[in-house]
């Protein structure tokens, strides 16, 4: 009896580990290099679609592709024409396929880094890929964005954007007047796609790491400052110091200024640095992939000051007390 049970139990083990392989090979989105045009012609099969999907490398089960599009119903809403995939995975395959109106025009749309997701919008909405009304209603609740990327994104109040930080700055393939659910999914995808490639990731919670990365991102201009500014804001946190980032205060006036008043240190808002403690309530930008590692690797020194430098470099001082970036500070003004 007792071998019967330990065979039971080894079974059961095999076939779940089985059962999670099939699920991370077959369900798990992964986020290709360079998007595939997959042609899909007027009266073609499921069968032959996923004949086809199967010689290009998009799946790699035919009979499960087929089984769950008919069980989902997914067979009876597949759209003729040239999709672009962006990434496997059977029910993201569907999703794309799904799409209608798509159009053998591509259009390359470049986001950068530190878009805030009202930038993120207007260009979108400029290209002609979305509207961009329709993305920010989106952005601003997460409201019909897949569970399974929700669920690492939390609902903060306070925050203007729920989804600001997680559009991951990128270059994308899209198609004129596309879903805003598609595109939105697409681009929280690659984000969760980047976070997920680091060996090493910080000891914060996730929504802690993109909010202090934007922070960094809309401050640094130099690529080598990142680790430093990171461990300034790092050195001020362990110490309860506010963060005092002007980037802060320029999100929650909402519109670009050349050069901060005393006044604007001032404005209320839970993203103000200057007035409350610790982080602001969320994300300021879409941080990129340096940005996001400077917080998972923050340079350790004793620097609590920095201030841009005269010169036009984009460049800061680093400081460890507040008599040196005073002086620093002075020294950048004589050269203004």
């Amino acid at each position: 009896m007792k071998k019967v049970v330990i065979s039971l139990a080894i079974f059961t083990l095999i076939f779940l580990i089985t059962l999670a392989f099939v699920y991370i090979d077959q369900w798990q989105p992964r986020v290709l290099d360079e998007p595939v045009a997959f042609s899909i012609s007027h009266g073609q099969s499921l069968s032959e679609i996923s004949l086809s999907l199967k010689e290009n490398g998009l799946i790699k089960s035919r009979s499960l592709f087929e089984m769950y599009g008919k069980y989902k119903g997914y067979d009876r809403k597949i759209s003729e024409g040239i999709h672009y995939l962006h990434s496997t995975g059977i029910e993201t395959i569907y999703k794309q396929i799904m799409s209608s109106g798509q159009a053998k025009e591509r259009i390359t749309i470049t986001i950068p880094e530190g878009f805030t997701v009202e930038k993120i919008a207007q260009k979108l909405g400029e290209a002609g890929v979305v509207n961009a009304d329709e993305f920010l209603a989106i952005a601003k609740t997460g409201e019909g964005i897949d569970e399974s990327l929700l669920k690492n994104i939390p609902t903060v109040e306070g925050t203007k954007y729920r989804l600001e930080g997680y559009y991951f700055p990128d270059t994308y393939y899209f198609q004129p007047n596309m879903d805003v659910i598609t595109v939105s999914e697409r681009m929280i995808e690659q984000f969760f796609s980047v976070i997920n490639s680091f060996e090493v990731k910080p000891d914060l919670p996730i929504h802690e790491w993109v909010t202090l990365a934007s922070i960094v991102e809309r401050e640094a201009v130099l690529q080598e400052e990142r680790g430093l500014i990171a461990g300034v804001f790092f050195n001020r946190l362990k110490e309860k110091w506010k963060l005092q980032a002007c980037a802060t205060v320029l999100y929650a006036i909402g519109k670009p200024k050349d050069r901060l008043l005393y006044k604007d240190l001032e404005i209320e808002s839970p993203y103000n640095t200057y007035l409350s403690p610790g982080l602001p309530v969320g994300p300021i930008a879409s941080p990129g992939k340096e940005s996001l590692l400077a917080v998972v690797h923050p340079i350790d020194h004793n620097f609590f000051y920095y201030v841009v430098k005269g010169d036009g470099s984009g460049g800061h001082n680093f400081s460890e007390t507040y008599s040196q970036h005073n002086d620093y500070k002075a020294e950048a003004l004589k050269q203004h």
